[in-house]
């Protein structure tokens, strides 16, 4: 990535997972060229205590107060990304699950410092950070993910990929509602820094299911509070790098450093901005603007979806130097309305699992 001040990576990889983006755009003037005063996008100037929870900058970057990326998503419903995952897509740096991956697709911590499994490889220890703390500075507990795991199952949550955690002893039970009692769920906080999880069966990938983007802890209190409201500006907290700063509807939503944030992951950002462009839920990387947008320095980060738009880059000495190309994992499947002629014959869709080359 040739962008002279080297932007926070985790929130890239997020970005591209989450819309499994193959090229995208990238500009240098998101961090190192644009002045500050530049139109088009909110500004605010960076205060002290988020510039003290920064990770420091590499010699050669732009100062903080550049350190801005900006970039197009629709806007979403909600940012309850561990049980809405949906709804929230786009801003899922809001939130530090227990393992994270880094820019190789590698296990690094994220609110755990270091895990374990058990020697039949049935129960896995988490150890959370000491001293980790929520945007509003309450503690980052392992009862917190505990809650947060039984909320992600329980069946009136709506969540669509309750069946990813399913490894987990007692999880399909609960959620399909063969039983109602979720303290029979292989996911407990041990004490204030140590939780674990049970399997049904040995689970070697176990880490890489917590790192999963539902797997995002929620803060309980807000959550009981505000209920589905509870990510809404001014309730929203998160327990990452980053936090919730303005949420302007059908405008733009901006994100700031998180002062009290303590963890393995800080921010080189120091501030990114959501501009909105699409209906909420669709999942578009750039809510179908083109390039226009990026041609006129409105954002930072574009995705390229048009063969056409790529001819023109690639012909262009210019925008050719700014193409990012690199391999994207993603699992692609099919969903079939099976109460609906002529997909409620199973002959059917064998035959089209059949046709198609996997």
């Amino acid at each position: 990535m040739l962008v002279p001040c080297r932007p926070y990576h985790p929130f890239s990889l997020y970005w591209f997972l989450v819309y499994g983006l193959s090229i995208v755009l990238l500009t240098a003037t998101s961090c190192g060229n644009r002045p500050s005063d530049s139109p088009g996008h909110p500004f605010v100037e960076t205060v002290p205590s988020e510039e003290a929870a920064a990770r420091p900058l590499p010699a050669d970057a732009a100062p903080p107060e550049r350190q801005v990326l900006r970039y197009f998503s629709n806007e979403p419903s909600s940012l309850d990304v561990s049980v809405a995952l949906y709804e929230s897509l786009g801003s899922a740096f809001l939130f530090e699950r227990l393992c994270m991956v880094d820019e190789n697709e590698e296990l690094i911590p994220g609110a755990a410092d270091r895990w374990e499994r058990s020697p039949d490889g049935r129960t896995w220890t988490f150890h959370l950070h000491p001293g980790a703390r929520w945007s509003d500075g309450t503690p980052v507990t392992a009862q917190d993910f505990e809650y947060t795991y039984k909320r992600l199952l329980h069946p009136d949550s709506g969540n669509v990929y309750a069946f990813f955690y399913y490894d987990i002893k007692g999880a399909k039970a609960y959620n399909q509602r063969v039983t109602g009692d979720p303290d029979l769920l292989g996911a407990r906080a041990i004490d204030d820094l140590t939780f674990e999880i049970e399997t049904e069966e040995p689970c070697a990938y176990l880490p890489y299911i917590t790192s999963y983007t539902a797997s995002s802890p929620v803060p309980r209190w807000q959550v009981e509070k505000y209920r589905a409201r509870w990510t809404e500006a001014g309730r929203c907290v998160s327990n990452s790098a980053f936090r919730l700063d303005k949420w302007e509807q059908g405008k733009y939503m901006t994100f700031r450093l998180n002062p009290h944030y303590k963890g393995n992951n800080p921010g080189h950002l120091r501030k990114i901005v959501r501009l909105f462009s699409g209906t909420a839920g669709t999942g578009s990387a750039s809510g179908g603007v083109g390039l226009l947008p990026y041609e006129n320095d409105e954002v930072d980060l574009v995705g390229v979806g048009s063969p056409a738009d790529l001819d023109r880059i690639r012909s262009d000495s210019r925008l050719s130097e700014q193409l990012w190309k690199f391999n994207g994992v993603s699992t692609v499947y099919l969903f079939f309305r099976t109460r609906e002629p002529p997909l409620n014959d199973v002959r059917v869709r064998q035959a089209i699992a059949r046709a198609i080359d996997k």
